[in-house]
């Protein structure tokens, strides 16, 4: 084997990309969260600079944008309050929220409540609130507050603090008022699940039950409290075809005198419907009328052929079903995993603004609440509605992105609009050749954020009045903007523009591709990255990198956090990249974001979600325009997905020559919502077309590194059934156990990966043992090592 003399400095570079994952330390303000200040047009949001960051307030309407304080005045001002050295980098803000007149910024830190004054540098501990009841909702009346207490509802007084519980048969697996069974794991929604009537005298809830599900057990063979004897795990969950799956019991509680009123409906299957906000009154899926009498819910029937809207009388519990929809293959309620619900209840006007598919593309519908009726179609063509953002009751107005309403722009880059719900008439806000980021209250990207620039839960990109939005504007290959645009659509300032003068020395910006399927028909998308000081006149090999499956893009559109999962995929990518390889990710038929045709492709057959034949065609059709493609050596690095890479060496042998492969998984082993929606047909059992990779293995051959994290209940088995069937068929492989490890990957796992694909397919001699972190694990080290000093734990 030959040796590289610059492959360690290789490795150095796309180390850096990946310290920027997370962190400053690539890219600074890349996006930003804006925190709206109670019901004004002022907004804060931290900013990045050189060593330090800034809490800067923006006045929406004036355009200003001034500095309030930094971090390390702060931190100097808490470390005199509390005679502790602090590090201003990982310092732990929690419960974060902004006054004006004066401005004061509260929050706790160090297991205290503190409130800090910049105009005198002052910052002083303010009485700890009860943590009992931080999870609590208020009447409108304000006279009463419902929390949860040992799996039960309560109701406090709030004149005379005193408390009463409202229901009594609440435990751990039949609880009120719980997000999902997964609201153990954290930065997920634990939200309490429940809704006052307009009059505060009732209380639509749910209560979650998971009595009858299986306990799955996972070995952690490394317990932290240092014992060499292996702790079995256990985690209840239900997988596809289960005879019980968890379920939400419908509850409608009189709080003036306490009586449960039974609801006349069955237990609704329990769904995650987006990645962040999976608790079924954040979703949307349950509302009241202005009147109070009657109450809504979404019923969506396991297998998600089926949707209704369902009107309940809160007074007798009888139901009534609105409106029905059906579909042969599955009904989305948005248009992939990482985003939230499309439908927006209209409770002014007991109208309900629905979201469908059923033209092949998604679009917004008005139904009358009263009669189930439908009023008219909102939106209409070949287009998508990707996300709402506002609602102006009084001018009937919507704010929302849409995409593939211009056929000369990519297709899954978004806009922002205004969208008049009685006459159809869409005007564009922000639009051009751009993707445009408004962040919700229930992206994904809110929890990585959180803790390093304070995303809080007032963090979105629309204000208080809909009459501002914040959107960050970028593509693959530009330097991202952050924006603050007007209800009328003019751009009122550039709040912050990314600084970049951090990235790798000969950085090579990607480029966003359009391509042809494997019928030379259908247009297919993608993103190419280059090694910095990328030359054309050397041969590169090739990793197919990041497969999407059906229910979730994994396709760059934005650069660097302007993606899904906070620019995961970005980052892995171009750091792949720096590595020494051209890493291409392709968007096949099979996945979001395109339309129901497009989506459906082949349903019933996982192997076909991010189609392999369309992958491949891109692949050949970029080699063509690029010759430095070497085709003699592709490669595949996937991430835990349903679509299992491991189709590439079974089916594709011929085209891959190795693969790395995190975290297999496979239909039979998923969350029921998954599984059993957008892998198979289900009318009681799974019907799916799949050749189960462990089935076919007699096929293999080429290179293959099997990662697995040993804690995992979900993507453990399939990897083993898997391992056992290459063991029987007598294949050759490679596998890397990580007893510690869930259904992730670790910058050790990385560096296997990448030293297995520069073996392999650039025969060359890896570092021996490049210690690498990514930028997660720096963040994580960093606020973890300061938790532990200021909790004085060991």
């Amino acid at each position: 084997m030959n040796i590289d003399r610059d492959i360690l400095s290789r490795y150095e570079q796309a180390q850096k990309i990946l310290h920027g994952m997370t962190t400053d330390q690539l890219v600074k303000n890349d996006t930003i969260f804006p925190n709206w200040i109670e019901n004004s047009e002022y907004f804060w949001y931290v900013r990045e600079i050189e060593g330090n960051k800034e809490i800067c307030i923006v006045n929406a309407r004036t355009a200003s944008n001034t500095i309030a304080f930094d971090y390390k005045t702060l931190a100097n001002e808490l470390e005199k309050a509390t005679n502790q050295t602090l590090n201003p980098e990982f310092l732990i803000l929690q419960n974060v929220h902004m006054g004006l007149s004066p401005t004061r910024f509260h929050f706790k830190a160090l297991e205290k409540n503190w409130v800090f004054e910049p105009e005198n540098a002052l910052c002083q501990e303010v009485e700890i609130l009860d943590t009992l009841h931080q999870q609590e909702l208020c009447s409108p009346d304000g006279n009463k507050a419902i929390f949860l207490r040992e799996h039960n509802i309560w109701i406090r007084d709030q004149s005379t603090g005193e408390e009463r519980s409202l229901t009594q048969d609440g435990i751990e697996d039949y609880s009120y008022a719980r997000a999902s069974v997964f609201d153990f794991i954290p930065g997920l929604d634990s939200s309490l699940q429940a809704e006052w009537s307009p009059d505060s005298k009732r209380v639509f809830t749910i209560q979650m039950d998971s009595r009858k599900i299986a306990s799955r057990p996972a070995i952690n063979y490394c317990p932290e409290n240092g014992d060499f004897r292996p702790e079995v795990e256990y985690t209840k969950v239900s997988y596809p075809g289960d005879e019980h799956v968890e379920t939400v019991r419908l509850v409608i509680i009189d709080v003036t005198n306490g009586q449960i009123i039974e609801v006349d409906y069955p237990p609704l299957t329990s769904f995650i419907y987006s990645e962040a906000a999976h608790g079924f009154f954040t979703s949307n899926l349950g509302w009241w009328s202005t009147s109070s009498r009657h109450a809504y819910f979404v019923d969506l029937a396991r297998g998600s052929q089926t949707v209704r809207v369902v009107k309940l009388d809160a007074h007798s519990g009888r139901t009534e079903v609105l409106h029905e929809e059906t579909s042969d293959t599955f009904i989305n309620l948005r248009q992939c995993d990482q985003e939230p619900t499309l439908f927006l209840p209209l409770r002014e006007s007991d109208e309900l603004i629905w979201f469908s598919e059923r033209t092949g593309w998604g679009h917004l519908y008005l139904y009358d609440l009263n009669t189930g009726k439908l009023k008219h179609p909102i939106t209409e063509g070949q287009w998508l509605v990707r996300k709402t953002l506002h609602f102006d009751a009084d001018q009937r107005e919507l704010l929302l992105q849409t995409a593939g309403r211009d056929p000369e722009i990519n297709p899954y880059y978004r806009d922002v609009c205004k969208l008049n719900i009685d006459t159809g008439t869409i005007e564009p806000l922000a639009s051009g050749c751009f993707e445009h980021v408004v962040h919700r209250s229930a992206d994904p990207i809110l929890i990585a954020y959180s803790i390093s620039r304070l995303a809080t839960d007032r963090a979105r990109g629309v204000s208080p009045d809909g009459q501002y939005i914040v959107a960050t504007r970028s593509r693959v290959d530009t330097v991202p903007e952050t924006i603050l645009i007007g209800r009328n659509g003019k751009e009122i300032a550039i709040v912050e523009c990314a600084n970049v003068s951090n990235l790798p020395v000969g950085w090579q910006w990607p480029e966003s591709v359009k391509l042809s399927g494997n019928d030379n028909e259908t247009d297919i998308y993608g993103v190419v990255f280059r090694p910095p000081s990328f030359s054309p006149d050397k041969s590169y090999p090739v990793i197919d990198f990041f497969a999407s499956y059906r229910a979730f893009s994994g396709l760059p559109q934005g650069s660097f956090a302007n993606n899904f999962v906070f620019g995961y995929n970005y980052f892995l990518a171009a750091a792949l990249a720096a590595v020494g390889f051209i890493v291409v990710i392709i968007e096949g038929r099979g996945t979001p974001l395109r339309g129901k045709s497009f989506q459906d492709h082949n349903f019933g057959d996982p192997t076909s979600s991010g189609d392999f034949d369309d992958r491949i065609a891109g692949i050949c059709e970029l080699a063509q325009r690029y010759p430095y493609m070497d085709l003699e050596r592709v490669g595949i690095s996937a991430i835990e997905s349903p679509n299992n890479a491991i189709y590439g060496l079974i089916n594709h042998s011929n085209f891959y020559k190795d693969a790395v492969l995190h975290c297999i998984t496979d239909p039979r082993f998923l969350v029921v919502s998954q599984g059993e929606t957008h892998e198979c047909e289900f009318d009681g059992e799974m019907k799916t077309k799949l050749r189960y990779a462990a089935e076919n293995v007699e096929s293999f051959s080429g290179k293959l590194l099997l990662i697995q994290g040993m804690r995992s209940t979900m993507s453990a088995g399939p990897m083993f059934q898997l391992v056992y069937a290459l063991e029987k068929a007598n294949k050759d492989f490679d596998m890397l156990c990580i007893p510690d490890m869930y259904a992730s990957i670790s910058g050790y796992t990385m560096r296997r990966e990448w030293d297995y694909h520069v073996k392999h397919l650039q025969n060359v001699e890896t570092p021996r043992e490049f210690h690498l972190t990514t930028g997660l694990e720096l963040s994580n080290d960093g606020y973890t090592e300061e938790y532990l000093k200021y909790s004085g734990s060991s």
